[in-house]
């Protein structure tokens, strides 16, 4: 996985949308997750760096609230998070979940969709 996942996850971010739509986390999860795909994620270069504020403020959420919502989504493995540069800038990678780990998130599917969401 790594950055190559998540530069084709930019290029084609409705494969991930799969994904996050059958997981079972928390409303803030799918919130935030939604934002950081649809508004802040540079498809081109891959970039996604927003605030918690300023995620925060496109959720209509709390900035703990959004903490929680990236949380839940680096623990279903849907993405990683870095601090960056001298400021501690927040980059946020997208990733697919490990199958095994994510069999105990996910709500029952058929296997032939889950492959295809790969």
């Amino acid at each position: 996985m790594g950055r190559q996942t998540h530069l084709e996850i930019a290029h084609a971010p409705h494969t991930w949308r799969r994904w996050l739509y059958r997981t079972h986390l928390p409303a803030s999860g799918m919130r935030v997750g939604l934002a950081l795909i649809d508004k802040y994620l540079n498809r081109r270069t891959g970039r996604c760096d927003p605030s918690y504020a300023k995620i925060a403020e496109e959720c209509d959420l709390s900035p703990r609230t959004v903490r929680d919502g990236v949380a839940s989504l680096v623990a279903a493995g849907l993405l990683s998070k870095k601090k960056k540069g001298l400021r501690d800038t927040l980059s946020f990678e997208f990733q697919y979940p490990n199958v095994t780990d994510f069999r105990h998130s996910v709500q029952p599917c058929n296997v032939t969709d889950l492959r295809r969401a790969m």
